[in-house]
């Protein structure tokens, strides 16, 4: 619905380990070591060299392989589209966030210590 920010502070997320993983019933959050995490209601992909491996969104997951994160650190951040925000992590693994929602934010972005999460989607 409020698309992305041509150029997002994801500073506390690259180059920090994916430390772990929560599932809700309406959303899906990865938080890294540095205290960072972001919490996706929209759509979001695991894909490898452009094959997807497993997805969520409204109906759930698809598979489980976002597991295969866990201890791995982003090197890089992309904004495909203003709909599309991609974390890149080594193995050509990208995790891919998607803004599919005409009513409601589908990505913020938490730190630590701050009271309100930048709504970046």
């Amino acid at each position: 619905m409020y698309s992305s920010p041509s150029n997002p502070d994801l500073s506390g997320v690259i180059g920090s380990e994916l430390i772990q993983i929560r599932m809700g019933v309406r959303d899906l959050q990865f938080h890294f070591e540095s205290g960072w995490w972001l919490c996706c209601q929209g759509s979001a992909k695991l894909t490898i060299h452009e094959v997807q491996l497993c997805a969520w969104g409204p109906e759930g997951l698809s598979g489980p392989c976002f597991q295969t994160l866990l201890g791995i650190a982003p090197f890089s951040v992309a904004i495909v589209t203003t709909k599309r925000l991609e974390l890149h992590f080594s193995g050509g693994q990208i995790l891919a966030f998607i803004d599919d929602s005409e009513q409601f934010e589908s990505l913020q972005i938490h730190q630590h210590g701050k009271p309100r999460p930048g709504v970046i989607a």
